[in-house]
């Protein structure tokens, strides 16, 4: 579960282009187009066909495309990330029957796509991981990609959190344009905090606020 007092890792930013290898962790934002916000944000009726366990990747299920493909490409090269799937979350029922087609869409596609730096100079994409090396409950971590229009062969990638239990972390969209992250407890707890980017930090902030909702 994640603690109130977060950890912000902001590792310096990374920034890369195809030739240059990933080596670093990163949070990931994505500014999008039209048709790129309706695919990540589709119900999920429409969404690809992937079972519990079958292997699925943002790049191939059509939901990130050019500098910020390339970006998560390099990130998972290697196999030591993955994109979370259905069967790493564990969201309690009351959460499922609560927000019942919210919590199932997250499970299946742990990505939000928007302007999280609140800039249209820079596209971002947020993503729930997996450490495929670990088998603890804290291999998850979230990862935000950001892509420089204006440098549209440059991208930068950022952790938001790292080390930790997201199996019940939701991603979602406020309609202020803006980044959420939630959390269902399994004792009836929500916690929630909106991500904010720190220009002077350079880093991706998100203190979580703990609320009852039973």
């Amino acid at each position: 579960m994640l603690n109130a007092a977060v950890k912000h890792l902001s590792i310096g930013i990374l920034i890369l282009s195809p030739s240059v290898l990933l080596g670093c962790d990163s949070a990931l934002s994505y500014q999008h187009s039209p048709d790129q916000r309706e695919a990540v944000n589709k119900p999920t009726t429409q969404l690809s066909g992937n079972t519990n366990d079958s292997p699925h990747d943002p790049v191939t299920d059509g939901y990130i495309q050019g500098a910020t493909a390339r970006a998560w490409q390099a990130f998972a090269q290697g196999g030591k990330y993955r994109w979370a799937g259905q069967s790493d979350f564990r969201f309690p029922d009351w959460a499922k029957e609560k927000y019942r087609s919210d919590i199932e869409r997250a499970m299946k596609t742990p990505i939000q796509a928007g302007h999280i730096k609140g800039s249209y100079d820079s596209r971002e994409a947020a993503l729930i991981v997996v450490d495929t090396t670990r088998l603890d409950r804290s291999r998850y971590a979230i990862v935000i990609i950001s892509e420089h229009l204006k440098k549209p062969q440059s991208w930068e990638i950022k952790w938001l959190f790292r080390d930790m239990d997201l199996s019940q972390v939701q991603l979602g969209w406020s309609s202020g344009d803006t980044l959420g992250v939630s959390e269902y407890g399994d004792d009836g707890s929500y916690r929630h905090c909106f991500v904010k980017w720190n220009a002077k930090m350079r880093s991706y902030l998100c203190n979580l606020k703990e609320f009852k909702l039973r």
